[in-house]
Parts: C-alpha cells; structure tokens; sequence
C-alpha cells in the first residue's frame, strides 16, 4: 500500500486491536496517509461516525452500509434523503439515460435541533464516492472523512484545518472552505435539485442508478436548506464563542473574523424564481446580483427589520428580449471536462450540450450564507456568550462599522479587489478589548489604521466616490453623523437602484447585466479556491463572449465598465 507522505506525518506503528482508521488531511481519495494511533482516534474522533461506527471497527463500504450502522449507532436521530443532478432537467432527447447527469445524494440524520451528520454519495448499486461529515460536539467543529481508493475511511481533518495555509482549498477543504457544511443553492428555487419547485424524473437517470431505493424517499431541497442552516449556526456560533477569551475581555484572531466582511470567503448560488419553461413577462435577477442585500438591508433598515431603501419594480427583464440576449450570446450547457480556471470545455470532450441556459435563468453567484450568518453576529448585539452558568451579549462591531465596509465598492458584492483591499487593516488588529458593556474596540483600532493611511492619500471627489480608494470610500460613511448615517446610506444605495432600473428601461442596462452575470461566472471559475465548488460542467453556460474578454465591474450609476 502506498504512503503518501506530503501532508501527513510518517507511518505509525499500529497494533492489531487498534482500527484500521487513517489520517489524510488534504489529501485526494487516491492518497493513504498515515495510520492513526490508538491516542490520536480518542483525541479526534469523537463524533458518531468516528466514535460509534468506526472506532468501533465498523467500516462501511456502500451508502447502505453506512445508513445501517447510522441507524444502529443512535436509532434517534432522523435521517432524510436528497438529490441533486446539474443534469437532472436535461431531457431524453438531448441526451439518453445513459449519459452522466451528475446525479449524488445527500443524506442528513439530525437530533435535538442538532445536524448530527451529513453524507454524500453518488446514487445507485455501488457509489463512486463516500464521504461523512459529523459534528463532534467535545470540539464543537465538524470532522470530516473520505473512503479512500483503498476502501480505507480515512480522517481528513476537521473544521479548524480549513483556514489553515498548508490546508486551505485542498482535500474535503477544496469545498467547505471555512470548515462547514455548504449547499450551493441554499435558497429557492434550488435550481439543480429535486425540490418542492422541481422534479428530477428518475427515467432520465441510468437504470441501475434509478433504482437506488433511497430515490423513493426523497424529499425536498427547502428541507436541507434548513439542515444547513441550522448546521452552520451551530459551528459558527461555536467558532466566534472560541474567538473571546474565558473573562470576556479579549477578541482573538481577529484578522480571520473580520475576513468574512471584507472579502468573499464563499459563494452561494440565486437566481430567477421562475424555470424556463414557466417564465412569465418579467425575469427578475436577484437583489444579491445588485448588492450584498442580505446584510445591507439588515445594516440599514429599521427597527422592524425593514429595509432603507426599494428595489424599483422596472428592474427585471423582458422575458422575450431576454432570451433574445442569452440567445445572441451563445448561452450553451455542456457536459464535458472542462478546462481549469476556466468555464470552457477542453477539445473533443463534450459529451452532450443544450442550448440555452440553466432551468432556473439568470443562475449567479452571489455573496454566500456562511458570511452573512458572521456579518449578522458580529454587529447585531445579540451574540450570546455563556461564561460561568451566565450569558453575556458581545458586540464585535457596530452597525455603522458593517456599513462603512460593505458600502466600498457596494455594486459588486462579489470578488471585489477594491473592498478586500481593506483586509489588510484587518490584519494589523490581531487582539481586541472588550469592555464592560460586551463592546470591543476592533471599530476604533480599525479606523486608527485607515486614518493614517488617507493622510498620505491624495483627495478625492466625493461627488465620484467610485474613483476614491477603498480607505477614502469607508472613511465617507464612517464620518456620517450618527444620527443620519442611515439615511445618508440609504439615499445612495436608492440612487444606484433607480440607476440600475434606468438603465434597465431606457439604456443597454439587459444586456449590460447579461454580460456581467457572465464575468461574475468567469471570477467563480477562476478564483482559488472558491473555483473549486465549480465541479461539474453543467453547473453553469457558456457563452460566445470571448474568454480573453475583460471582467466587469458595475459603477454606482447602473452602467457596467470593465475592471481596470
């Protein structure tokens, strides 16, 4: 048996009552690792999977398998099953069964509110992968395992090893890039799943495959939307708890907490609620497309939870001039191997192909869930901390902090390098206070960095603020007045959403977003690692616009420019 040793330590010595489990932490199914002690399977593995199945010598080979030994393990948790097929609404007669639509499983078992674990599997007689992630509750992170080539489960790491360099965007992290369960498509219509919007027919799928038993038990996506909430609430609710000291006076780590603010750390995917089939006159993008929405409205609204500022109604697309644009553009699925970093298909490797884009149209990734979940917790002031049998609420950041961060180049929510620019302030922070009231100073550290940078900063118009530095844009919101800064904020961000829906009705606004919608694809298929969700080629279209075409950015008057 081969030993790969470039992430993993040297072979340990093992004895015959010791199981057969091994460590590979950001290794591929084809690596073995190193056989794991006696001493490191009691330190690490102490969720169900690890502790009761295969700690236990239990080693499962097939999806039944490890259903059946879930279920002899802790016969109280709840199990459902789902499916998800990026292939799943191609029909016969572009392709026949027998072509790969990328079909896989996902099985949950949750109790007491708790995702205990979570499996993913291809469907059918014998599955081509099996991986297991199981929350350990003794170190409140997820562990994660894969059955190597070997038929080996092998322990490849949990939560913490995620943000780790060595670590970062390899093995299982290669997905689950800050250590939690994911689901791409967390909010409806849940495009490539089998949903309470959408049917996979099973008669499109092999035979064998189709009659997978677990296929009958389906239910649908809207369903694990909600395990996965709940299971990245409660690994990040544990994760920013490890972030302050026992005596509630210190924030650690700060640079990894401001991260989820500053930069994209992942993506989710949004699109058009309506299918292809089913369009009516309108296709509305999403508001994510336009702005972090998720946390802007939040920031800026209310008291009742009430946005500051309307999405017009006239920003939507004509359906007909809609198709006409992605037709124009050579909207395209294809199933092939596609080339890396890219969202082309490498020579002679396509399979089958479809005119016309997604099921769901406009498909688009947008800011991802795991930030927005940080972002609220950080400012909101509702965070709770129990020390000593007593809850204590923690403000990381204000409100107005949040605000003054997002609203850097706001009209890109995604990859923008103006925006990330300001985690290099982040970085300098290391530690906060927190004082009596549960408020920490990461606000003002933050802003004493920035400040003395702007000092050396030639001025800018405020009039043009898309031509200010990231520093000169924070410090416009920041020095607001605390009385008006929301209103203040508001006005802007309806300034740019009448704009955007001008450009809609009288300008090349359709178009112009089309090709942007494109561009934000190119940055997912490129970006390290958030690339790496892009799995499999039918994901999303392609299109006739060049690859050597600029990338897009939108400015803050509706009109799209290429990135400088």
């Amino acid at each position: 048996m081969p030993i790969y040793a470039g992430l993993a330590d040297e072979i340990s010595d093992s004895s015959d009552n010791v199981p057969n489990i091994w460590k590979c932490i950001g290794c591929t199914p084809s690596q073995v690792g190193t056989q794991m002690s006696l001493e490191e399977q009691e330190k690490e593995l102490n969720d169900l999977w690890g502790k009761k199945i295969l700690r236990q010598g239990n080693f499962p080979q097939e999806v039944k398998d490890s259903q059946e030994a879930i279920e002899l393990a802790d016969p109280s948790l709840t199990q459902k099953i789902y499916l998800v097929a990026e292939g799943g609404q191609i029909p016969l007669s572009i392709a026949p069964r027998d072509q790969d639509r990328d079909p896989r499983l996902a099985i949950t078992w949750k109790g007491d509110g708790i995702l205990s674990t979570l499996l993913s599997a291809s469907p059918g007689p014998t599955t081509g992968f099996l991986q297991i992630i199981a929350w350990d509750s003794q170190k409140q992170k997820f562990n994660y395992y894969e059955l190597n080539n070997d038929n080996n489960w092998s322990w490849a790491g949990d939560s913490s090893h995620a943000r780790q360099p060595q670590f970062m965007g390899k093995g299982c992290f290669d997905c689950h890039h800050n250590g939690s369960v994911i689901m791409k498509e967390l909010k409806h219509p849940w495009n490539n799943w089998q949903s309470q919007l959408a049917t996979i027919d099973l008669s499109v799928l092999p035979e064998m495959v189709a009659q997978d038993p677990n296929l009958s038990q389906l239910i649908g996506a809207d369903v694990l939307e909600q395990d996965i909430e709940g299971g990245v609430s409660q690994y990040y609710n544990a994760w920013l708890d490890s972030h302050v000291s026992e005596d509630l006076t210190t924030v650690t780590e700060v640079p990894e907490i401001l991260r989820h603010l500053t930069t994209t750390t992942s993506v989710n995917f949004e699109s058009n609620f309506e299918n292809v089939g089913a369009l009516g006159s309108v296709v509305t993008p999403p508001k994510n497309f336009f702005l972090f929405d998720d946390v802007l409205s939040q920031v800026t609204g209310d008291i009742f939870g009430d946005a500051g500022y309307n999405f017009p109604n006239t920003i939507g697309f004509n359906s007909n001039q809609f198709r006409q644009s992605i037709e124009s553009k050579g909207f395209t699925l294809r199933q092939c191997r596609r080339i890396d970093n890219t969202n082309e298909c490498a020579a002679g490797t396509v399979d089958y192909e479809q005119k016309g884009t997604t099921f769901h149209p406009f498909f688009i990734p947008v800011p991802s869930n795991e930030d927005t979940f940080v972002i609220t917790n950080l400012w909101n002031g509702n965070f709770q901390i129990i020390r000593n049998n007593q809850r204590k609420n923690i403000t990381f950041i204000s409100d107005k902090f949040a605000a003054a961060v997002l609203m850097v180049d706001f009209q890109n929510p995604l990859f923008s390098t103006v925006r990330s620019s300001l985690q290099s302030y982040g970085e300098k922070l290391d530690t906060a206070t927190i004082n009596d009231q549960g408020v920490s100073n990461i606000p003002a550290l933050f802003v004493a960095e920035i400040e003395a940078t702007v000092k050396n900063q030639p001025p800018c118009s405020e009039q043009n603020l898309d031509s200010c530095t990231a520093e000169q844009q924070f410090l416009h919101t920041w020095n607001l007045p605390d009385a008006t800064w929301k209103t203040e904020v508001n006005q802007r961000v309806q300034s740019y959403l009448d704009a955007v829906a001008q450009e809609i009705t009288n300008g090349s606004g359709l178009s112009d977003y089309v090709d942007l919608s494109i561009s934000r694809r190119r940055q997912f298929a490129t970006i390290q690692p958030i690339s790496n969700l892009f799995e499999f080629s039918l994901l999303l279209p392609q299109s006739n616009l060049p690859a050597t075409a600029p990338l897009l950015r939108m400015q803050s008057d509706g009109k799209v420019e290429p990135v400088n």
